[in-house]
């Protein structure tokens, strides 16, 4: 079963993912703040991580600089977010990010087939 680590300050999207995930045959942690993420992605080695950039703490971007560039992580980095700023996108992809993905522009069954790609894992579909 393949871990996914879900970085994630918002409850009720937390719950929602973790309930999809779950259903498609992954087992997920959870991270409610960028400081959080840094430890548990340490402790927990996830295939795949799904990271907000607007987190308590740590910012997503400076999540991502530390998982990816000072840890050397190939473990693949989808950007969740709100945020629809080009400089965003462009600084996420720069340190690491395979994807940038709106929360508003993605249905939980189309970002399941990503992870799934992403993983080489079925997508419970």
């Amino acid at each position: 079963m393949k871990k996914i680590l879900i970085i994630e300050d918002d409850p009720s999207l937390q719950k929602t993912l973790v309930a999809k995930l779950k259903a498609s045959g992954y087992q997920t942690v959870l991270a409610g703040d960028g400081e959080e993420a840094i430890k548990v992605f340490k402790k927990e080695k996830p295939a795949l991580i799904l990271c907000d950039l607007i987190l308590p703490k740590k910012s997503g971007l400076e999540v991502i600089e530390e998982i990816k560039i000072n840890q050397h992580s190939e473990v693949p980095l989808i950007v969740l977010s709100n945020l629809d700023q080009a400089q965003d996108l462009e600084t996420a992809k720069r340190l690491g990010a395979v994807e940038y993905i709106l929360k508003s522009d993605i249905s939980l069954r189309d970002l399941i087939i990503r992870i799934a790609a992403l993983t080489k894992a079925p997508n419970g579909a």
